[in-house]
Order: structure tokens, then sequence, then C-alpha cells
């Protein structure tokens, strides 16, 4: 299995940066981010303005507050604990832990791989069942992972079968339906 699906799925806390808790990098603060040119996304210098708006992005939950930003509170805060008792070192390792964050949160797998013209499917079974499940509104994305597997399955093959996929029917099944 890809690393990519254990970190998607199986995340590790997302840091405290600037004394402020990220919350897991979603796709709200990537469009946020990407509509404020951000270096995290796009590659740059980091300045300590630049950073200290990631954090703000990326502590918020959906929506993420902009108007005003420089005048925001929260940000007035953020900028007197960058400076506040802030060596050179701590300021690297909190940037560092920010960039860390996003890299890790922005990476993509792999999609397709092509070994002696056979294509090898790179999404892990467990999820494409769940995916399956979520998309056919049999489970959520909050109670499919708390479902037994063998019901997961039966179900998967249910949707399947009522959808025409003859292929996990029995050849006695099949002739009985006829």
């Amino acid at each position: 299995m890809q690393r990519f699906f254990q970190d998607a799925l199986l995340p590790t806390p997302a840091p405290v940066v600037l004394g402020r808790q990220l919350r897991p990098l979603g796709l709200g603060h990537v469009f946020v981010l990407a509509t404020l040119h951000h270096p995290l996304l796009f590659g740059g210098p980091l300045a300590p303005p630049r950073v200290i708006e990631a954090v703000h992005v990326c502590s918020h939950a959906w929506p993420v507050p902009l108007v005003g930003l420089a005048a925001d509170k929260s940000v007035r805060e953020l900028t007197r604990a960058a400076s506040r008792g802030m060596t050179a070192r701590k300021w690297l390792a909190q940037v560092a832990a920010i960039q860390a964050y996003t890299e890790a949160a922005v990476a993509t797998p792999e999609q397709w791989r092509k070994d002696n013209r056979q294509y090898e499917q790179r999404v892990p079974w467990p999820l494409r069942l769940a995916a399956s499940l979520v998309m056919a509104g049999i489970a959520t994305r909050a109670d499919v992972w708390d479902m037994p597997l063998a019901e997961a399955v039966a179900w998967n093959l249910a949707r399947r079968e009522n959808e025409g996929d003859q292929s996990v029917l029995s050849d006695r099944e099949i002739e009985a339906a006829s």
C-alpha cells in the first residue's frame, strides 16, 4: 500500500504553530491558500507575514475568515506570539512545522503504474470498498470504517448485483433467475 493512503486515512495530528493548533489541512484551506497565491503551495520565500497568514488560515474551520485579515485580533495575537521571545532557531522550527504539515497534506498518490502492459490498481481495496458503500448511500463516511468487514462485503455484493453485475452470482443463482 502506498504511504499516501496511510497518511491520508490515518493522519498524524496537525501541529501547533505559533501557539495555534492547526486543523487537518482541508480543501477549503487549500482553496484559500491558492487564492492568496501562498508560497506554501506555489513556492517562494516564507516571510513572517506569510507564515502568520497560513497559520491563521489553517487554524480555522471553513469558511476561513479573511475579511480584514490585517485587523483581525487573532492575527495580531499571532504577530505578537511570533515576535515575543522568538529566536531565529525557534522561528525556523515553526516554519519547518507548517511546511511539513502542508507538504504531507498536498502529496498525491501514484494513480496508475504500467508494468508489462498491465495496469495495477493503486487504491487499497478497503478504501475502494468504503468509497463504494459511501457513494451508494449505504453508509456515511463517519460510520463506514466501523462497519464489520463481512457486513461491508455483503452490502457491496448486494449493491453490485442490484446494478446488474452478474459476476457476483453463482451459476446456480443465474439459472434460477432466468
